[in-house]
């Protein structure tokens, strides 16, 4: 399959629910084949999560507890990657529900995208690279706790000056 191909029909999948492809059982099948490939992002509903910084907005309507569930329901889609801002808590009971809930929406979390804001792997300051790094690794450990594979880092500019800075960061959370 061609990138091209396969773009255009995960936005299709995306878009419709993928119920429009195919009608045999082997459809299905294939259908379920490429809606696997694909994860939706909780950024993306970023305008109607509730948010603790937004308690009274009406426009706010998703909690992100519901927000696996919806997605498999509205997507067809059972990947989800999170933003690490997306979670009320980090206590262990709290994330025990996230877990729970991608469980009962037939869903994973493939990936948790750790936006730190200031703080990144390249960043020149060493102080604000061992606080980047210290939160890397406790995120890595609620990743492991929610069964999630996988965290997106932020890596700064990367310029040539800061890379070995990013080199050193990545190793040290490596290890």
């Amino acid at each position: 399959m061609k990138r091209r191909d396969f773009l255009i029909s995960s936005t299709i999948a995306a878009a419709t629910g993928a119920t429009s492809w195919g009608q045999s059982s082997h459809g299905t099948e294939l259908n379920r084949t490429k809606l696997d490939r694909i994860a939706i992002m909780t950024l993306s509903f970023n305008s109607v999560l509730k948010s603790a910084a937004h308690p009274d907005d009406p426009k706010r309507t998703l909690d992100i507890l519901d927000a696996p569930q919806m997605i498999a329901d509205r997507y067809g889609v059972h990947h989800v990657e999170f933003q690490h801002t997306h979670f009320a808590s980090t206590e262990p009971a709290y994330l025990k529900e996230v877990r729970n809930r991608l469980r009962k929406a037939k869903s994973s979390m493939n990936q948790i995208c750790l936006e730190f804001g200031p703080l990144n792997i390249s960043t020149p300051d060493p102080v604000l690279r061992i606080e980047t790094i210290d939160l890397t690794k406790r995120w890595i450990d609620h990743a492991l706790e929610l069964g999630c594979p996988r965290v997106m880092l932020n890596h700064g500019t990367l310029a040539p000056e800061v890379r070995p800075n990013a080199i050193a960061a990545l190793r040290t959370i490596g290890e």
